[in-house]
């Protein structure tokens, strides 16, 4: 389950960061509403993170005991945390390759200041 959590920790970062304004613009939030979200984004990614952490650890203490010998499959859950990892580094780095450059101007075009 703390994995879990982790990946909706990862989820809703990157939610509340990259599309953002997608939802505004969908939902038709003002721009202090899409504040809003975008800090209720981080507050639910921060709690669900730590509680991700919390139940992951207590779950390798727990797992360590000599009666708990039961079949647990990590790789399902590790996947889907590696994945949302992946697209957030993703978009990051392509925020990042995009704002350098602002596009050229077309000739005749004024710049308004």
């Amino acid at each position: 389950m703390g994995i879990y959590a982790l990946s909706l920790a990862v989820a809703l970062i990157t939610v509340a960061t990259f599309f953002h304004e997608q939802i505004a613009g969908a939902l038709g939030l003002s721009p202090p509403a899409d504040s809003l979200f975008v800090s209720l984004g981080f507050l639910g990614g921060g709690i669900s993170g730590g509680c991700g952490v919390v139940l992951a650890v207590a779950g390798l203490f727990l797992r360590s005991g000599p009666d708990r010998q039961q079949l647990c499959r990590l790789a399902p859950s590790l996947v889907i945390l590696c994945a949302f990892t992946f697209i957030f580094i993703l978009l990051l780095v392509a925020h990042f390759r995009g704002a350098e450059n602002p596009p050229p101007l077309r000739p005749g075009e004024t710049i308004t200041i």
